[in-house]
C-alpha cells in the first residue's frame, strides 16, 4: 500500500542517478502545448532486447470494453479529484485502503469502472493492526474474518446490492471487480512470524498463507457472489518479488489458476518502462518480469489468465511541482513520458489494466494533481491527450523496436469503430534528434502532434515521414 510505495522509492533514491538536459519550465509548455526533447536522458538504466511477444498474437487479441487507462488512490482522492479525474478521461479506478462509501458513490454516478482493494479494516487503524494475520489465533480466524468482510462488502456494493435499494439509478454501475489483498507478498497480510527473524521464512509463511486465502475466497465467491471478478495476487513487483511470490504460490498449488480471473501485480521501476533497472545484484525490466509471469502460467496450464498492473509510477522533483522531499524523482515532463510508455507497454503486452500510482501526493510526488493546490502536472495532460488521441486502442503492428534507440506502435484508435483513425505513437529514447518512419501503404499523416497535444512541423518524402523527436513521445495522426 501506501508505506510500500515509500519503502521502494527510498531504496530506489540509494540506486538510480539521473541526468538530463533541461527542457524548460513545464508549467509555461503545458499552457503553450510545447513540449521541449531532452538532449540527453540517462540514469540506473541499460536497454537490451526485450522478450517481447509476438505482435500478431497481442493484436488479435479483442480488448476489454473498459479502456486499460487507470488510476489509483485511496477515497479521498477520488472525492478531492473527482472532476479532474472526469477531464482526463480515466476508465478504471483502483480504490486502496477501506472501503469509502462516499467515494464508491461519485464513482459509480460518473460510471468509472471501479475495482476495490479489500483488506480487514474499515479504518486505516484496522487496517495496520487489527487487520494482519498476527491479530488472530490461526490462519482459519484469519480468513474467516476477510471473507465476512469481502461478504459484507459485495452485499452491499456488488451487482444486485443493497445500495441500490436507495440509490437504483447507480445499479447498473456495481462494482464488478475486487483485489484480493494488498500486497500480501509485503508485510500487510503478514507482517512477521513470532520469533522468527529469518526474512525467508517470513516470506515463506506469506506464500503459504495466501494460497490458502485465494482457494477459500474462490470456493466462498464463486458461490455466493459468482458475478464478480476476483483480482488474483496484487503482489509487490520492485526487484521482481512479484515473479517470486506467485511462483511459490502455484509450487504450493499448481490448481490456483481455477481461484481468481486476473492477476495483478505492482511493477514498480525507477527507470523508463521499456528499459532493464540496473541495480549492484542484477538487473530487471518490466517486460522481463512480465514474460516470467507468462511463463509461470503457461507451465501451470493457465496461460490465458489476463494480467493487470494495479500500480505503477514515478514521482517528479520538489523543484518541479512535488511537495514532498523525495531523492529519487525525475523532471515533471519525464514522469509524463514514462507514464504514456507505460500505457503503451500495456498494449504491446496485452496487459489490460493500468492504474497508475497516484492521484494526489500521499508518499513520493508521484500525483498527478499537487494535493495542495491541485495543479495539473505534465503527467495528467499528457494522459489526457492520450486518451483523447486513442480512446479505446487496439495495437495493429511494431513498426520500430530497436533497444534504446526507436520505438514505434501502430494502433486503431478506437477499436469499436470501423472508421475510427490510425495513430502511431513514436519516439527515441535516451536523446534528441531527426526521425524518420515509413509510412504504411495507402497512409498519409494528417498532423504530428506531441504528448502535450500541441501539433508539430513534419515533412513527407516520398514513402517517409521526418520530423524532430526524442524520449518524448509523439503522434503521428493517419488518413
Amino acid at each position: 500500500m501506501k508505506n510500500a510505495v515509500l519503502s521502494l522509492m527510498l531504496l530506489f533514491a540509494m540506486t538510480s542517478l539521473f541526468k538530463a538536459n533541461d527542457t524548460g519550465n513545464w508549467r509555461d509548455l503545458v499552457k503553450e502545448k510545447k513540449v521541449i526533447q531532452p538532449a540527453e536522458e540517462s540514469g540506473a538504466w541499460k536497454f537490451t532486447p526485450q522478450p517481447f511477444p509476438a505482435i500478431e498474437s497481442i493484436a488479435a487479441q479483442k480488448p476489454d470494453a473498459v479502456p486499460l487507462y487507470g488510476c489509483y488512490s485511496w477515497g479521498d482522492g477520488y472525492i478531492q479529484f473527482r472532476k479532474e479525474i472526469k477531464a482526463v478521461g480515466w476508465t478504471t479506478y483502483r480504490l486502496g485502503g477501506y472501503p469509502d462509501e462516499a467515494a464508491i458513490l461519485l464513482a459509480m454516478e460518473d460510471g468509472i469502472e471501479i475495482m476495490e482493494c479489500v483488506q480487514i479494516g474499515k479504518t486505516l487503524k484496522e487496517i495496520k493492526s487489527s487487520g494482519k494475520r498476527e491479530a488472530f489465533k490461526s490462519d482459519e480466524e484469519y480468513i474467516k474474518k476477510f471473507l465476512q468482510e469481502l461478504d459484507e462488502f459485495c452485499l452491499k456494493y456488488g451487482p444486485g446490492g443493497s445500495l441500490f435499494k436507495k440509490r437504483p439509478d447507480l445499479a447498473k454501475n456495481p462494482v464488478r471487480s475486487v483485489e484480493i489483498l494488498n500486497e500480501p507478498n509485503e508485510q500487510y497480510m503478514l507482517e512477521n512470524v513470532k520469533g522468527e527473524t529469518d526474512v525467508w521464512k517470513v516470506k515463506a509463511a506469506r506464500d503459504r498463507l495466501y494460497t490458502k486465502v485465494l482457494k477459500e475466497v474462490s470456493a466462498f465467491m464463486r458461490k455466493k457472489h459468482p458475478g464478480i471478478r476476483l483480482v488474483g495476487f496484487s503482489a509487490s513487483g520492485g526487484a521482481s518479488d512479484d515473479v517470486r511470490f506467485i511462483g511459490n504460490v502455484y509450487a504450493i498449488d499448481p490448481t490456483i489458476g481455477g481461484s481468481y480471473d486476473a492477476l495483478s501485480t505492482h511493477p514498480y521501476t525507477s527507470v523508463p518502462p521499456f528499459a532493464d533497472a540496473v541495480r549492484t545484484w542484477g538487473s530487471y525490466s518490466v517486460t522481463g518480469s512480465w514474460k516470467k509471469l507468462r511463463d509461470i502460467l503457461e507451465k501451470y496450464g493457465t496461460p490465458d489468465k489476463p494480467i493487470w498492473w494495479t500500480e505503477v509510477g514515478w514521482s517528479i522533483t520538489q523543484k518541479e511541482g512535488g511537495i514532498l522531499p523525495v531523492t529519487n524523482a525525475f523532471p515533471a515532463m519525464s514522469t509524463a513520458s514514462f507514464v504514456t510508455k507505460m500505457y503503451v507497454l500495456a498494449g504491446r503486452l496485452g496487459v489490460k489494466r493500468v492504474h497508475i500510482f497516484n492521484i494526489n501526493d500521499v508518499q513520493g510526488n508521484a500525483g498527478f494533481f499537487n494535493q495542495n493546490t491541485g495543479e495539473w502536472r505534465p503527467s495528467a495532460y499528457a494522459v489526457q491527450q492520450m486518451i483523447n488521441l486513442l480512446p479505446k486502442p487496439q495495437i495493429q503492428s511494431a513498426i520500430s523496436e530497436e533497444a534504446g534507440g526507436l520505438y514505434a506502435y501502430k494502433f486503431k484508435s478506437d477499436w469499436t469503430k470501423e472508421d475510427s483513425k490510425e495513430v502511431i505513437i513514436v519516439w527515441r529514447e535516451q536523446k534528441k534528434g531527426s526521425l524518420s518512419l515509413t509510412v504504411p501503404a495507402g497512409k498519409k499523416v494528417s498532423k504530428l502532434v506531441n504528448m502535450l497535444g500541441g501539433e508539430e512541423k513534419f515533412s513527407v518524402s516520398g514513402d517517409k515521414v521526418n520530423f524532430a523527436g526524442g524520449p518524448y513521445p509523439s503522434y503521428l495522426v493517419l488518413d
